[in-house]
């Protein structure tokens, strides 16, 4: 007979931001702030804001919120970012409030799966990717170009695979077609 489980397990991300909270085991996580302003640039008029909330644990991004404001401060849009298991490969989402527009990117293993949503009442597009060669999604990008700066910087290049969302320009690989290919 064996004894029922006294504590259920938690999601990594969850046991390691709980690790991360309790004093004098690690640092604790810190949150930083910004806004930048988008300007048109023929006329100076405000375009959009957007406020980001970082959250960073050991000097490392954790979770990132970006709130997109219209000029009349109202928020158009969010996106989210979750590096809690890849700081080159977050998963993302991003709405837009106005039009119901959904899009991400979740990875899982060696495949990502891929949503989009084009607007309210619409169905959700579903696409998953298994890319022979994953550099990074969305704003990991920046990451991986800090990371491979020296060996990109002396001239080595490197074929990576962005992911976008249902619908994107077409790769040049017939195996991935949700995918976009760049060379750098």
């Amino acid at each position: 007979m064996s004894m029922p489980r006294l504590i259920s397990p938690l999601p990594i991300a969850a046991l390691l931001m709980l690790v991360r909270l309790l004093p004098g085991v690690v640092d604790a996580c810190v949150e930083q702030t910004y806004t930048a302003r988008a300007v048109d640039q023929s006329t100076g008029l405000p375009l959009y804001q957007e406020h980001h909330r970082d959250t960073i644990c050991e000097g490392i991004p954790f979770h990132t919120v970006v709130t997109y404001l219209g000029v009349d401060g109202d928020t158009v849009a969010t996106k989210s970012l979750d590096f809690s298991r890849h700081l080159m490969k977050p998963d993302v989402l991003t709405e837009d409030r106005r039009t119901g527009y959904r899009e991400g990117a979740i990875v899982r293993g060696d495949s990502i799966d891929m949503f989009r949503r084009q607007h309210h009442g619409a169905a959700q597009d579903h696409s998953s990717i298994r890319p022979e060669r994953l550099l990074a999604i969305n704003v990991g990008f920046d990451h991986a170009i800090r990371r491979y700066w020296d060996l990109l910087a002396a001239g080595s290049s490197a074929n990576s695979i962005l992911p976008c969302p249902i619908g994107c320009e077409p790769s040049t690989s017939a195996s991935d077609a949700s995918a976009s290919q760049m060379k750098f």
